[in-house]
């Protein structure tokens, strides 16, 4: 683990290379700022490499890549879930039509059933913070 003034001079040294690096990556500046602080976060807790093969920037960049592409790959995820839930609309049509009634909940299927059941959920939750 790196002592603390070791990732403060990693910081304040590359700071604005990993940060420029991420920035033609994801062309997002939040998501570049927010990763780029992921990296020094993940340097802390890990060594560098003490063979030579690798530079202090190369090693940086390098976690930098494998953070943005974690990120690419969980908002994938996210909109691959969003894509496949169904129509709000019509599951609030099958909740009313069942009538509020739990066992009808079963023969909804994956996704709807959760939906339904996150609906149910927080509506219980909600009537116990007006309370």
């Amino acid at each position: 683990m790196h002592s603390s003034v070791d990732i403060e001079k990693l910081y304040h040294t590359y700071y604005m290379d990993v940060y420029s690096y991420m920035m033609t990556l994801a062309k997002d500046a939040h998501m570049a700022e927010e990763i780029t602080q992921e990296v020094f976060f993940k340097a802390l807790k890990t060594r560098h490499p003490c063979n030579g093969t690798a530079g202090e920037l190369t090693w940086l960049c390098a976690i930098a890549k494998n953070t943005f592409m974690d990120e690419c790959r969980r908002q994938a995820r996210l909109r691959k879930t969003d894509e496949e839930l169904p129509d709000e609309t019509s599951l609030e049509k099958k909740l009313e039509e069942a009538g509020g009634n739990i066992t009808r909940l079963a023969e909804l299927v994956g996704l709807e059933r959760s939906y339904v059941h996150r609906k149910l959920k927080a509506g219980r939750s909600g009537e116990h913070k007006t309370r």
